[in-house]
């Protein structure tokens, strides 16, 4: 039966159901005065709600901002909702349903945040594992930003050798056109050592007489990973203040940095040039073990194989002209997790956004942590 049946009837009017004028306004703030035909106040409810609408879309707030303007966008919709039940009225019964009007308010109050940005993405992430621990650790919620990235930025990408549609979180390390070279863990850009501010886990071996003393000291700092242990000794991923805080504080047998394994990466790629749109290389057997992924992804036989990949590449051409531009990026967490030195860099074109802070933490220090560096 038609809601509208249900009211109320007086001489061809019906008083609205005062729950979907509620629902409706609370919804959409002016949506009811526009059912009524009130057009100034609608066109006031509507516009504010908009122009909050559009600085939470649209301006890079801080935490403290960010909540702000969501508490006063839930109680500006509160408020609207009150003030349509207050003046609910009598409508005519030709007038449009007023539940499939409810239901197209809450559709456009869900839509309009992400018509307006433009795309279909949302403004959070949840990092699914330590890859970019110490900065970022599992669970943590990640305000993200459609924004310019420079070096530094923790990026969200997808990567088109999988083709899965998965996303991933890593930093960009090395820009369009540098040469990038790895030493162990650390990174040389144009032949200097790469200056930041953030921290980079590496694997530290820890023996100790203690070892629940010494794994809850690592717990306590909230970034160390126990990957194995061994009777009185641990496979950690930590950080160099960490290491130093346990060595110093809480005392151990030894402990030790153990050298970076190679074997599993590209090798090829740890000391290369980064390609950039408009680079010409000569295709030989020691270039093309390094470029040859990323022709193969450009030109569309990507097989997923190196060698025949590498075969493809030298067949085709003598000196091949990049299409893109291209970015080197790696996770905090070097010693366990994949990145480009793994699967080499990633067009620019597949960065979707930026990290800004954590918004979300299991550890309220950490709440509001600025993720720019």
């Amino acid at each position: 039966m038609d809601v509208l049946d249900q009211l109320e009837s007086d001489e061809g009017y019906k008083k609205s159901n005062g729950i979907l004028v509620f629902l409706c306004n609370l919804a959409l703030p002016g949506s009811v005065q526009l059912y009524y035909q009130k057009y100034l106040q609608a066109a006031g409810f509507l516009g504010t709600f908009l122009v909050l609408s559009l600085i939470i879309v649209f301006v890079e707030l801080g935490p403290i901002l960010l909540y702000s303007c969501i508490g006063i966008m839930l109680s500006f919709s509160l408020f609207a909702a009150i003030v349509a039940v207050i003046q609910r009225t009598k409508t005519p019964i030709d007038a449009p349903n007023l539940l499939l009007w409810t239901l197209v308010a809450i559709l456009l109050r869900i839509g309009i945040p992400y018509l307006a940005k433009g795309f279909l993405i949302s403004k959070t992430v949840t990092a699914p594992t330590a890859s970019m621990a110490p900065t970022i650790l599992p669970g943590e919620l990640i305000r993200m930003e459609n924004k310019e990235f420079k070096r530094g930025s923790v990026v969200m990408f997808e990567r088109a050798d999988l083709g899965t549609g998965d996303r991933y979180l890593s930093r960009v390390v090395g820009l369009p056109g540098e040469h990038i070279r790895f030493d162990d863990i650390d990174e040389f850009i144009d032949g200097k050592l790469a200056d930041h501010s953030y921290e980079v886990f590496q694997t530290y071996v820890i023996e100790s007489s203690q070892p629940d003393i010494t794994f809850n000291s690592v717990k306590l700092q909230y970034e160390g990973q126990i990957y194995s242990r061994d009777g009185y000794q641990y496979v950690s991923q930590i950080s160099d203040s960490t290491a130093q805080y346990i060595s110093t504080q809480v005392g151990c047998d030894s402990i030790w940095e153990r050298p970076f394994v190679t074997y599993e990466l590209e090798e090829s790629i740890l000391n290369t040039t980064i390609p950039y749109k408009g680079m010409t290389v000569v295709i030989n057997d020691s270039t093309a073990h390094i470029y040859a992924k990323l022709i193969s992804l450009e030109q569309g036989y990507y097989t997923g194989s190196s060698r025949d990949d590498k075969l493809e590449t030298t067949e085709r051409y003598s000196a091949y002209t990049f299409q893109k531009d291209y970015v080197f990026v790696t996770s905090d967490n070097r010693g366990v997790a994949q990145d480009s030195r793994h699967y080499n860099c990633i067009p620019v074109e597949d960065i979707i956004s930026v990290a800004t802070y954590i918004v979300v933490s299991d550890t309220n220090e950490r709440i509001g942590k600025s993720l720019e560096n």
